[in-house]
């Protein structure tokens, strides 16, 4: 792990994530990261990876999930283990749950300050939450909301969703995603057309 710096704070804030939100989800800036491989003949080969905005995703318990590289084109994320997103921060006493495609999502949605909701994302958008853990959700809130990138993919992911389980999906008609929406459009801006979203599926 390293200190934060005003590169990685400037990174953040242009989402309007601040230092007590990366806290709470236990977002953290890493100086390296090793992966090793174990090869044919047994033995181990390390290699060691050191690239400015690189954050590691921790459990509450510290253990590592994920490793994001948002400057990384090839490997902007890296899966160490499976986990739901914000799973940890969800304290079941909100009447609606919605569902977004990273934790990125769920800490620019935080910032929005919409009440009665709370947030969590699966692995990726990819990653379809298995029905054990869904029947878990459906039994705490009374509606549940899919909200996935305005993209192909995340609108087939959304569908999925949908066909799957029965839950609604919303997409913003801006930009991809909540975070991009909030760095170009700002935060109220950004709030009146999610709650707007929101409420018309409720």
């Amino acid at each position: 792990m390293r200190h934060w710096n005003s590169l990685y704070k400037d990174y953040w804030m242009s989402f309007k994530i601040g230092s007590s939100m990366l806290e709470r989800y236990n977002v953290v800036p890493q100086e390296f990261f090793t992966m090793e491989k174990a090869e044919a003949d047994g033995t181990i080969t390390s290699f060691v990876f050191k690239k400015p905005y690189t954050y590691g995703y921790f459990r509450n318990d510290g253990t590592l999930y994920k490793i994001y590289q948002p400057k990384n084109k090839k490997s902007k994320f890296i899966k160490v283990s499976d986990y739901i997103q914000g799973s940890e921060q969800i304290n079941y006493d909100c009447k609606y749950l919605i569902i977004t495609k990273s934790l990125k999502d769920i800490m620019s949605f935080k910032t929005l300050g919409i009440g009665n909701v709370e947030v969590i994302a699966p692995d990726s958008e990819n990653s379809i939450m298995p029905e054990s853990v869904i029947k878990k959700f459906k039994h705490k809130y009374a509606k549940i909301i899919v909200f996935f990138d305005n993209d192909q993919a995340g609108i087939d992911a959304a569908k999925t969703y949908q066909k799957r389980y029965g839950f609604d999906y919303i997409t913003l008609p801006l930009e991809k995603d909540t975070s991009d929406t909030v760095k170009a459009r700002g935060i109220q801006e950004t709030r009146n057309i999610v709650f707007k979203l929101i409420k018309s599926k409720l």
